[in-house]
């Protein structure tokens, strides 16, 4: 089997994948539409096909790693989904290459990627007829060609962390809440800015621990417990902070409908309350007419939508488009890294795109006023 060094030889290689992949054709709105409605058939062909080679073929994952390959399917499909809808081929490397990223460090090798993506290729001839099945397995069939470039990236680099966001990890590891709060106070004394607080050390450490999570440094209650101890960190920096100011503007902030990561939202909002706006905070797993039903009742001088999964385009055109429908006046901003990487399908729809809390902050200012 050949060897999967996860080193980069030649970035060149990965460069020219990458704009080969804004060549590839925009999908039809029928092979759209027919992707959407067998998504849930083609997942259980997937996995079926996954499960029974497997007992052949590939590497048998232990029988725990099942469900997180099968929630790892899911996501693929939604990933499909939302590149295809979106017309966002330009996206699909970086965004395969964090699913190879994520895979390798868990111990899986080439020999499952190249079975994963016949199953998908297979369950989409198999519920789709051509034309629409050759135009929604072309780029898969593309990837697999190119999957040698894939492992030869190291992918992203980890920026150095400063000795204060090394101690406030290594506190969250310990899993020492107390303490995590005495040092990022005494940090508060010292730095008596929220701004230092949230930009220079608690982002920058989140940000570190979603990639740990990614290399599989560390496990998925070990990112819960750290994440869990910053929401009361930011708990207590409110309870201690008044707002700088009062000023005459309402927000509501909310995750795009499906979308589970709301850590970045929470923080967003606490910042704005600080401020002085107030503040309408959803988070995540709220159902979209629910989430419209706030809107329309708080009537917000600008929505804020938070978006960390590409997948998400869809979900979130339609949520800012119903906004819009309904409240012609009111701002609405997406943020979120993925947000900013699906820039090009949102720009027409949105008042702005913003990929941090702070950039969120200063677009809602300008567009409410100069005293925000």
């Amino acid at each position: 089997m050949e060897n999967l060094e996860l080193v980069m030889k030649d970035i060149s290689d990965f460069e020219r994948i990458k704009n080969e992949s804004r060549a590839l054709p925009v999908i039809s709105a029928q092979a759209k539409d027919l992707f959407r409605k067998a998504m849930p058939e083609i997942l259980r062909l997937v996995n079926e096909k996954f499960q029974l080679q497997s007992q052949f073929e590939v590497k048998a994952p232990e029988p725990e790693a099942m469900n997180f390959i099968q929630d790892a399917h899911r996501h693929l499909a939604d990933l499909l989904l939302g590149i295809y809808e979106n017309n966002l081929f330009e996206k699909l490397v970086d965004e395969f290459l964090w699913y190879v990223s994520v895979f390798t460090s868990r111990g899986f090798e080439k020999d499952y990627f190249e079975k994963m993506l016949e199953g998908y290729i297979f369950a989409i001839h198999a519920l789709i007829k051509p034309p629409e099945s050759g135009e929604l397995t072309r780029s898969l069939n593309w990837i697999v060609r190119r999957l040698p470039v894939f492992f030869e990236s190291g992918g992203e680099e980890k920026p150095v962390l400063t000795a204060e966001q090394e101690r406030l990890l290594s506190l969250l590891f310990d899993k020492k809440r107390s303490e995590t709060w005495e040092f990022v106070s005494s940090f508060l004394e010292k730095e008596p800015s929220v701004e230092r607080v949230y930009f220079d050390l608690l982002i920058p450490v989140l940000i570190r621990i979603g990639k740990l999570w990614e290399s599989n440094e560390i496990g998925v209650a070990d990112e819960h417990a750290a994440t869990a101890i910053i929401r009361y960190v930011l708990s207590k920096i409110q309870s201690l902070l008044p707002a700088e100011k009062t000023v005459p503007y309402k927000a509501l902030v909310s995750c795009v409908p499906g979308e589970e990561h709301d850590i970045g939202a929470e923080i967003l909002a606490d910042y704005l309350e600080m401020k002085g706006w107030a503040v309408y905070f959803i988070g995540h797993s709220t159902p979209e007419e629910d989430i419209l039903k706030s809107i329309l009742d708080l009537k917000p001088d600008v929505v804020f939508f938070s978006m960390a999964q590409i997948s998400r385009t869809t979900e979130a055109r339609r949520i800012v488009q119903r906004v819009k429908d309904m409240l012609p006046k009111v701002k609405v901003i997406l943020g979120g890294r993925r947000a900013v990487a699906a820039k090009k399908a949102l720009d027409d729809i949105c008042d702005a795109v913003v990929d941090s809390v702070m950039q969120g902050y200063k677009a809602a200012a300008e567009m409410v006023g100069q005293n925000a």
